[in-house]
């Protein structure tokens, strides 16, 4: 933990205390603090990273990525002032990293057992894209998790701009075009319709942050920020999106509750809860309305519906679930079948076929699980499905304990931010592949990050921190992931010259 930022926290140690009175413009004056956040904030925009001529946008934005994580290792290794060997290598030896370690050689050695090696080398190279990131990220945000605020301020601009985007294409084509057509065009930049429900449902976390520690007028504009980006994704019709915003609505009514009985501040624990749940439930019944004279207008019967419609059509069905079911039934009896093995990293688009070869029509199949812990344990065996759902069980317990723990409320506050975020990611995995996407595996990697640095800021014992001298450890470890990036970074290219 850098001494500016314990200096800062030590002032707030007020229970129930609303507004930090850390200094955030005073800590990016320098340069040490400033070219991270600024590097982290060229991470953030990988959203609005356009196609580049490539018929899907995931290209132009994996080697996006790839470049900036060569770019980030750069800066890493050559600025010793700003980052420090002990912060490469408690990152390095963090819980979260080894088990995401042991699960990026698993999947590489996965890749000699793939009927296509081909493709196990463009997925894994995406894969280690994400890896890299997370070391990056986690090693720039060593000791500078109370920057929390600016980057929350930062996806609470983007999500204004993708959600009144959003709207205006809505309501643009409304009654002007099929209903239909209207909401599956409503994909932005992302690539699909549930890509960018995913990617606006995932910042939500840090505009309930800020409605949480800002003063009236910050607290305002983000109240209205999280009402039109709920409304936008209640128009956009992704139901894993519905279920993610109640899940995060949940979690921060309950930190809020739990808040209550420690603070017994009745007005205060009074206003957090109906500053997030009265916008959600107005959009909520507005969209319904609209949603509702908008298929009654229709001629012809609509594949969507209203958001209660929508809602009512989760369930664990082959109907309820647009047959992921069959898929979930797949992958379980091919894990069962390859338990140690896999089908090779990003095979199983292949090895899917002979299960739907009798129920596809022409030469469509599901190139996806539509669930990542399955289709990571079809392709690398059941430790590699494990190794994957133990970052989320590993972080969000660590987190939990931090939020009970006897600690500053700011460190609770984060945690919860963090804990919502993971809620909403995991929610997508288990429905869909943010796998496959690089503005969800941001997303990814960054929730992960920040949750190691907090979980390592606020370990009880810290006496072996800082004592040995791990220079050449960080050094050689910088280089062979600078060394690594390069054919990580031709193979991203070669991949976007062929989209």
């Amino acid at each position: 933990m850098s001494k500016e930022y314990k200096k800062q926290t030590k002032k707030n140690t007020a229970v129930g205390k609303q507004e930090t009175s850390f200094n955030h413009m005073q800590f990016l004056s320098t340069s040490n603090t400033l070219i991270p956040f600024v590097i982290l904030c060229l991470y953030i925009i990988v959203d609005f990273i356009p196609p580049l001529g490539a018929v899907d946008v995931m290209g132009a934005q994996w080697l996006y990525l790839s470049m900036l994580n060569f770019l980030s290792i750069v800066f890493i290794i050559s600025n010793k002032k700003a980052i420090t060997a002990n912060a490469i290598a408690r990152v390095s030896t963090g819980m979260l990293s080894m088990i995401f370690t042991a699960l990026i050689i698993l999947a590489g050695l996965s890749i000699f057992v793939a009927l296509n090696k081909t493709e196990s080398l463009v997925s894994y190279a995406r894969f280690m894209v994400t890896f890299i990131m997370y070391f990056n990220i986690a090693v720039l945000l060593y000791g500078r998790s109370g920057l929390i605020k600016p980057y929350a301020l930062v996806m609470a601009v983007m999500l204004l701009i993708q959600s009144s985007g959003v709207l205006i294409q809505f309501f643009n084509g409304l009654g002007n075009i099929d209903l239909d057509q209207l909401i599956y065009n409503l994909k932005g930049n992302a690539g699909n319709k549930n890509i960018l429900a995913a990617s606006l449902v995932i910042k939500l976390p840090f505009v309930l942050y800020c409605i949480h520690v800002m003063k009236p007028i910050g607290k305002a504009v983000n109240i209205l920020i999280l009402t039109l980006a709920t409304l936008a994704v209640f128009f956009i019709n992704a139901r894993s999106a519905y279920l993610a915003i109640i899940i995060e609505i949940l979690i921060y009514v309950g930190f809020c509750i739990v808040q209550y009985f420690r603070e017994r501040n009745t007005q205060q624990t009074f206003y957090r809860i109906g500053f997030s749940i009265i916008p959600v439930i107005l959009t909520f019944l507005l969209s319904n309305m609209i949603l509702k004279n908008a298929i009654s207008s229709q001629d012809q019967q609509t594949g969507y519906g209203t958001v209660m419609q929508r809602l009512t059509t989760i369930s664990l069905t082959a109907e309820g679930t647009n047959e992921r079911l069959f898929l979930w039934k797949n992958a379980m009896d091919y894990v069962k079948k390859h338990p140690l093995t896999g089908s090779g990293f990003g095979n199983w688009k292949l090895e899917s076929i002979p299960y739907e070869k009798y129920k596809s029509e022409d030469l469509k199949i599901s190139y996806h699980v539509h669930n990542d812990v399955l289709e990571v344990a079809a392709e690398t065996g059941i430790a590699g499905g494990l190794l994957y759902l133990a970052l989320f069980i590993w972080a969000s317990f660590s987190l939990v304990k931090i939020i009970f723990r006897k600690t500053e409320n700011t460190i609770k506050v984060n945690a919860i931010v963090l804990l919502m975020g993971l809620a909403s990611y995991f929610i997508d995995a288990m429905l869909n592949f943010p796998i496959e996407r690089p503005v969800m595996q941001f997303f990814f990697a960054f929730l992960m990050a920040l949750s190691l640095n907090i979980i390592l800021e606020n370990r009880e014992s810290k006496e072996n921190a800082g004592k040995t001298d791990r220079t050449i450890f960080a050094k050689w470890l910088g280089i062979s992931v600078l060394v690594i990036m390069i054919p990580v970074t031709i193979l991203n290219y070669m991949s976007y010259k062929s989209l």
